[in-house]
């Protein structure tokens, strides 16, 4: 960051996560005014990794005297029909349960449009930007997991689709973690990681988005549901 400032640059714009907030703890409605939880009691390596980024980065700017911004995401379905979002619905196409746990996520576009907005007031007024902002779905509820996959489902027109008990899933969530933890298995990366993903989407993920709607209000106008997000992804 120093040596960005003393090559020219006039602002950071800061992409960052949710997981910045704890990724293995429920959030529900969670804004940006909320305390973050003691970094000694983050169990998530990655989400260690995205809460000191955003420490460093604001420390770096305040240094340097930087207008910055941190914009915390949550899971994004790209254009990229192999993205990893993506991937996980596509694996669950024709047979995959209905998660009723409330995950917050967006598409790529949608993220594309508020950086855009957020640059542009960067650059034109830069001190009426917040330090910090949420932006993890289109305006509107949270809506469960299983939303996702219904929107996959229709986007996809996909036939057959049979929907797999909820409780079977858990239970394999539960095991999955449990060797992870216990047995030799944890040893390997692949499976550590696997474990952390599944443990995030075993936990509510919902925050406020309030505050990045009323300070840009031409964002929702702009916004594309998940349907269409998925129609479009398939089109390519």
């Amino acid at each position: 960051v120093a040596a960005a400032a003393v090559a020219g640059v006039r602002r950071v714009l800061h992409v960052s996560s949710v997981a910045a907030a704890d990724h293995l703890r429920a959030q529900r409605g969670v804004d940006e005014e909320a305390q973050l939880p003691p970094l000694s009691e983050y169990a998530g390596e990655y989400d260690v990794f995205k809460r000191c980024s955003e420490e460093e980065i604001g420390r770096a700017c305040e240094a340097a005297g930087l207008p910055h911004v941190h914009l915390r995401l949550s899971a994004i379905f790209s254009n990229e029909p192999q993205c990893i979002q993506v991937r996980a619905l596509a694996l669950q196409a024709h047979a995959g349960a209905y998660l009723p746990v409330l995950l917050d996520a967006n598409s790529s576009r949608n993220v594309c449009t508020a950086l855009r907005l957020l640059l542009e007031r960067l650059e034109a007024e830069a001190a009426s930007v917040r330090r910090l902002y949420y932006y993890t779905r289109p305006r509107g509820p949270a809506v469960p997991y299983g939303e996702h996959l219904v929107a996959y489902r229709a986007a996809h027109a996909t036939s057959p689709a049979v929907w797999l008990p909820y409780l079977a899933v858990a239970m394999l969530v539960a095991l999955w973690h449990a060797a992870v933890r216990h047995t030799p298995l944890g040893r390997l990366a692949g499976a550590r990681s696997v474990d952390y993903l599944l443990q995030v989407s075993s936990r509510d993920h919902t925050f406020d988005n309030g505050r990045i709607h009323r300070d840009f209000p031409s964002l929702a106008a702009s916004e594309e549901s998940l349907v269409r997000a998925f129609r479009r992804i398939e089109a390519r």
